[in-house]
């Protein structure tokens, strides 16, 4: 009699799931889809591109966050000059880490000889000869001057190729003549510097560090800035030299932010206070170990560490590519969506319990660093724990499976198997608050 009971127990569960999946059963059509796709917070109406960075236009104004006279002023000197103004904003931010006041010291290079960039815009003396620019018309071209200095940037700007329609290019692919990525890496290398290199073999066009970490970042700026949602604030003074780590990120706009680390951008697109409020699951909360400087993560019910971080963070979240690379893997659809990405550091980055269907991207994909790759699933996707990232990385192609795990045989996955924690936390350091 029991088993009779169990059996036909089991036969209405089956229709009836059944039932819900084929859109037969009571569930309203959207609650279904909340179903299918394990997400309480399902929008039928929502774009998948709400929270993506943007950013595919120019732009004419800047906030109302960025301080006068540069608010004003930067327009007018692009517009003028036909120079990109999230270009033009990004060279002055970041040579200056702020947006100091018109009257402040501009600091000057601690170069040897007496052609020493110097001014507001960083100008070598015998570049401002060739492009400096009487922008206040007062009769002077003052490299010191702020205004001059705008309007000469700006002229300098769209001579390299940063022009007004310019597309951004890539951090990956900076020679790309006409671009704002080119444009950056010569305004910091030197002109002549990166027309000799581009015509190199590939393999031997390597960029100095800082001005790769300077087009690293440029790009997301601006990308960022022409989305109306970049993050201004910087915890680092002017003149901090080429180790120094500006926040250069999103605002909390509902979505998060980016957080640009020295070596990879944090795989989530969020916020500190997100991250530090963790998830919950059955009067659980867990959190990621935001303070370690070493690797903090086990296979739930062991003590067994190994060098992966697990982020909690609400589904819905999106994931981003820590590096720029290739797409090598997109699992099918399932309950749990993994993506692995191959780095142009010919690493190997796992990105595990994504929700089903969410990819953004594909295999043979190419992605930069910052791309949207999909949105965090819930507790289905996380294989019944709490929502969140499982993020890995190797020197070869593989992954710690559950398999593995249940198996208690990963040593091979584990050896090949590099430590990002320190590497996360400084890009965690790097998110907006909230």
């Amino acid at each position: 009699m029991k088993y009779t009971r169990l059996a036909l127990f089991s036969m209405i569960l089956v229709f009836t799931l059944a039932s819900i999946i084929s859109g037969v059963g009571a569930l309203p059509a959207e609650d279904e889809k909340a179903y299918i796709y394990d997400s309480v917070y399902y929008d039928g109406d929502a774009t998948t591109d709400r929270c993506s960075q943007g950013g595919a236009e120019s732009i004419e104004e800047l906030p109302s966050k960025i301080r006068q006279p540069y608010r004003d002023l930067f327009p007018e000197a692009a517009s003028e000059q036909n120079a990109d103004l999230a270009l033009l904003t990004f060279v002055f931010f970041w040579e200056n880490r702020d947006f100091p006041p018109p009257d402040y010291d501009w600091p000057t290079s601690d170069l040897e000889g007496d052609d020493d960039p110097q001014g507001p815009f960083q100008f070598r003396p015998s570049t401002w000869d060739a492009y400096g620019v009487d922008g206040d018309g007062d009769g002077d071209k003052d490299l010191q001057d702020v205004t001059d200095a705008a309007y000469g940037a700006a002229n300098f700007l769209n001579s390299l190729g940063g022009s007004q329609g310019s597309p951004v290019g890539s951090a990956a692919n900076p020679f790309e003549e006409g671009t704002l990525a080119y444009a950056m890496g010569a305004y910091n290398h030197g002109p002549a510097a990166m027309e000799r290199k581009k015509d190199l073999p590939e393999d031997e066009r390597e960029l100095p560090k800082e001005t790769r970490d300077y087009i690293k970042r440029g790009v997301t700026f601006i990308r960022d800035l022409r989305s109306g949602t970049v993050n201004l604030s910087t915890d680092v003074e002017a003149g901090g030299g080429e180790t120094a780590q500006a926040n250069v990120s999103l605002s909390s706009n509902g979505c998060g932010g980016l957080g640009v680390g020295s070596d990879l951008v944090f795989p989530l697109k969020t916020t500190k206070a997100a991250i530090r409020e963790g998830t919950t699951l059955n009067g659980t909360t867990l959190t990621w170990c935001h303070d370690n400087q070493t690797n903090c993560h086990s296979p739930p019910g062991s003590d067994d560490l190994y060098k992966a971080a697990d982020v909690f963070v609400e589904p819905g979240t999106e994931v981003v590519a820590a590096t720029s690379g290739t797409v090598i893997k997109t699992d099918p659809p399932g309950p749990s969506l993994s993506v692995r990405i191959h780095g142009e550091d010919g690493n190997y980055y796992h990105y595990q319990h994504l929700k089903p269907h969410s990819e953004r991207v594909n295999e043979n994909d190419r992605v930069e660093a910052g791309d949207v790759i999909g949105v965090i699933g819930g507790p289905k996707a996380a294989f019944g724990t709490a929502p969140h990232l499982h993020f890995d990385v190797a020197t070869e192609n593989v992954g710690i499976s559950r398999d593995c795990v249940s198996s208690g045989n990963c040593e091979y996955e584990k050896s090949v198997m590099i430590d990002a924690q320190p590497d996360l936390v400084g890009a965690y350091k790097a998110l907006p608050q909230d």
